[in-house]
């Protein structure tokens, strides 16, 4: 049986994660219908397709939202190695570059321990029209040591 995360499913529909909460509170039951993944609240196939016929919604498309690998939601097919050419004065934002050498921007918790010319290893976040990474994995802890 397949399971979906709910907050990627509100994202998809545009919904507010507590409207969909209440819905869950309404019409689904726990055993069967939903589930905690760690943190998570997942739905079930017929779950979902319950709510997506409530709201008629039928066409769709929710691949993206499924739990894969054992609860983890991202393959790592999606992570890239970038080398850090800048480190900004913002502490949570870093100038790195593809093996292409196109520039984008890395999410980084706290980017003290990071000096250009380090390589890290980022996924590319979905945002349109924007050149945004998160770095995967922990910081250095150390300045230009892992």
């Amino acid at each position: 049986m397949a399971w979906y995360y709910e907050a990627s499913i509100a994202d998809r529909l545009g919904l507010t994660r507590n409207a969909l909460e209440d819905y869950r509170a309404r019409s689904l039951k726990k055993k069967g219908d939903w589930k905690k993944i760690g943190r998570a609240v997942a739905l079930s196939e017929p779950a979902l397709k319950k709510l997506l016929t409530d709201l008629n919604a039928n066409g769709l498309d929710c691949t993206d939202c499924q739990v894969r690998k054992n609860g983890a939601d991202e393959t790592e097919a999606g992570v890239e190695e970038l080398k850090v050419i800048r480190v900004y004065p913002n502490p949570r934002l870093l100038l790195a570059a593809t093996d292409t050498g196109e520039q984008v921007r890395v999410q980084v918790p706290n980017n003290n321990n990071f000096r250009a010319g380090m390589t890290i290893k980022a996924r590319a976040l979905r945002l349109p029209a924007m050149q945004l990474y998160r770095l995967e994995g922990r910081c250095p802890r150390f300045p230009g040591k892992w």
